[in-house]
């Protein structure tokens, strides 16, 4: 099986602590279109389809705090079973 890579959870408030901001932005670049996320100045990856009227979380990959995106999660995820 392919080794899909580490990811994790954090939410907002948790990645605004951790990057020591007060607030955090998504902005939508004019030219393409696309949203991104802005903290004091660093950008970050948005889910583009993502709605604010859902539960976000930050997905923080394999590759650390930099590489991280804003997502909605769905959450509700049930137990199957555990080995």
């Amino acid at each position: 099986m392919a080794d899909q890579g580490k990811v994790t959870f954090m939410t907002i408030k948790a990645f605004k602590e951790e990057l020591n901001v007060t607030s955090i932005q998504v902005l939508k670049n004019p030219k393409t279109s696309k949203l991104f996320m802005s903290a004091d100045g660093t950008t970050f990856r948005v889910q583009q389809d993502i709605d604010s009227k859902k539960d976000m979380r930050m997905l923080i990959p394999e590759e650390g705090i930099n590489e991280a995106c804003l997502v909605n999660v769905s959450g509700g995820a049930q137990e199957q079973f555990s080995l």
